[in-house]
């Protein structure tokens, strides 16, 4: 705790009070309730972005995968999410991770284990993106392409979980998964080049506006990985899915898992955290 209040105070300049509430809202956010079962019902979304209100032609492709983005965010989030990778059904690497929203473009990911790694982050700022190193208290660029700390997610993966801004949407029509799960499958293009993908297959609940899987591929048209979603759970009103599965398709005998732990919605962040010149203080 005592580590905490003094984060708080480098980084805000907001009366004590007010951090000692912030402090709080972190210790005492409710664990997620989470149920084998997806509800048959739309994600608390607002009723002029719901993509189900489309009449007998079915769900807009655009609102259908805003609706989705708006699921995992809308504008501030704060997720503390266990990172493992596997091989060979083995735990290879295990990270605990804060991941800090803002908006559509400004994303820091803060390393708080394993103890090796605590102070590291990724920050990305729009199209920047820049890893600090504390063993070296410097910052370097990184790809948005790049794999975060040799996992199967790249830095993107988790720092953009927004789409719609980077790629163009096309519905395919209802598909049922393997598993049975039903749901909308889209084609996703990228609009520039600046996108990390060329295509993404997606698939998004059909009854409600939960991400199911992702199908990701590169310009020769190879599949590259998988990342499907499961455990969905209720966080403070809002469903979201709790775990995450990126799979490589190169190399089957690995895979990483994402699992949320704790997600804080629409907190009050400055956007003067989201600077290179910040970093340094993320220890």
């Amino acid at each position: 705790m005592k580590n905490n209040r003094k984060y708080h105070k480098v980084y805000f300049s907001i009366p004590a009070a007010a951090v000692l509430a912030v402090l709080c809202i972190l210790i005492a956010w409710p664990a997620p309730t989470c149920g084998a079962k997806t509800p048959k019902a739309a994600v608390s979304s607002e009723p002029s972005s719901s993509p189900y209100s489309q009449g007998n032609t079915g769900p807009d492709a655009a609102q259908l995968v805003k609706a989705a983005d708006e699921a995992l965010v809308r504008d501030t989030a704060i997720y503390t999410m266990k990172m493992i990778e596997y091989k060979k059904e083995k735990v290879d690497k295990e990270y605990t991770i804060e991941v800090w929203i803002k908006g559509n473009d400004k994303t820091i990911i803060r390393f708080l284990e394993p103890p090796r790694e605590r102070g590291r982050a990724i920050l990305m700022n729009g199209d920047d993106m820049w890893m600090y190193l504390p063993d070296v208290n410097r910052s370097m660029r990184v790809s948005p392409k790049a794999r975060m700390m040799g996992t199967d997610f790249s830095n993107a993966d988790v720092a953009n979980m927004r789409l719609l801004d980077d790629y163009s949407a096309r519905m395919i029509g209802p598909d049922t998964l393997d598993g049975g799960a039903q749901g909308y499958k889209l084609e996703l293009k990228r609009r520039h080049s600046k996108a990390v993908y060329d295509r993404i297959l997606y698939w998004i609940g059909l009854d409600h506006n939960l991400p199911l899987r992702r199908e990701f591929y590169v310009i020769s048209g190879k599949l590259l990985k998988t990342l499907s979603y499961s455990e969905p759970c209720e966080v403070s009103g809002r469903l979201i899915p709790r775990r995450w599965t990126m799979e490589s398709a190169l190399s089957k005998d690995k895979k990483t898992v994402m699992t949320t732990e704790k997600v804080i919605w629409s907190p009050e962040i400055d956007d003067t955290l989201f600077t290179q010149g910040q970093l340094s203080r993320w220890q």
